[in-house]
């Protein structure tokens, strides 16, 4: 069990709050969920052919509620009492947008909620699409090319159709560069065979990411020192209130979570010796 594993973690009777814009309803959305065999963090896109394979599941952290409602008719809600992944029961498969609300319970704390979108379009011709998400507009979406080719985008308000020559094997088109403005909306692009959707969505000013933590090291174990804003860590399903904890040397974990009050997540999966962090 996780408890033998975690040597300590800070500990207070005034839990730590987070003084930052609350997450929700300000374009950040925070949720973890699982979905066509990909894990997210607030936002995620599925291309799927069979419901089968949507296997949708949304992280509850500590206890509280879930409430899952999407532009398709399909609602869900369900009360949960510990850190698990909730599994969601859609039987039918649509293009659709889903959206889910956690409220997470914490005894005499306020805590904000968050919310995580998921959209799922359907393959009706067979041919593959690429699913991509990109949180911020200011990066580029890059095709593999060993040719000069016309690239199309349509969607988002904008309509480009370009030929463009590759360098170094790619080209690259930035969101900046085909004028992008909404905050949220899906582009429609193609590059010969090769068609994607890509999901972009941009915060409301005010609103910033949670910082990574400190990782510490010696023979014996690794400890891990959140800022000073986190309420909760959890350890795969196990919960620790404060900002730190520690591991002994080659403990067996997958993944971390940092919480705030204000809904700032931070997400880190234990790759060997490290931690990748997303957010």
């Amino acid at each position: 069990m996780l408890t033998a594993l975690l040597l300590f973690g800070c500990m207070t009777s005034n839990h730590n709050k987070d003084h930052t814009l609350p997450t929700f309803g300000l374009n950040y959305p925070s949720v973890e969920f699982l979905a066509c065999g990909e894990r997210f963090v607030g936002v995620g896109i599925c291309a799927l052919k069979n419901i089968s394979d949507l296997k949708l599941k949304i992280l509850g952290l500590h206890k509280g509620s879930i409430i899952v409602t999407s532009t398709c008719g399909y609602n869900f809600s369900v009360m949960y009492s510990k850190t698990e992944e909730i599994n969601i029961p859609i039987e039918k498969l649509k293009t659709c947008w889903y959206s889910f609300m956690v409220q997470v319970l914490v005894d005499g704390v306020l805590v904000h909620p968050i919310d995580g979108h998921l959209w799922v379009t359907t393959e009706d011709d067979g041919r593959t699409f690429v699913s991509k998400y990109q949180r911020e507009y200011d990066q580029v979406i890059q095709f593999v090319a060993d040719r000069p080719t016309i690239v199309t985008f349509i969607g988002c308000g904008i309509k480009y159709h370009k030929l463009r020559i590759p360098e170094d094997g790619n080209i690259s088109v930035s969101t900046y560069e085909v004028n992008v403005k909404e905050k949220k909306c899906i582009l429609f692009g193609q590059f010969d065979s090769e068609m994607v959707y890509w999901l972009l969505w941009r915060h409301e000013k005010g609103t910033s990411t949670l910082p990574e933590p400190t990782v510490k090291r010696n023979m014996f174990s690794t400890s891990v020192y959140a800022d000073g804003s986190v309420l909760m860590i959890a350890v795969d399903n196990e919960v620790k209130f404060g900002n730190s904890v520690t591991f002994w040397f080659k403990s067996k974990w997958e993944y971390i979570r940092l919480f705030t009050t204000s809904g700032r997540v931070l997400v880190g999966k234990k790759t060997g010796d490290d931690i990748i962090w997303m957010n």
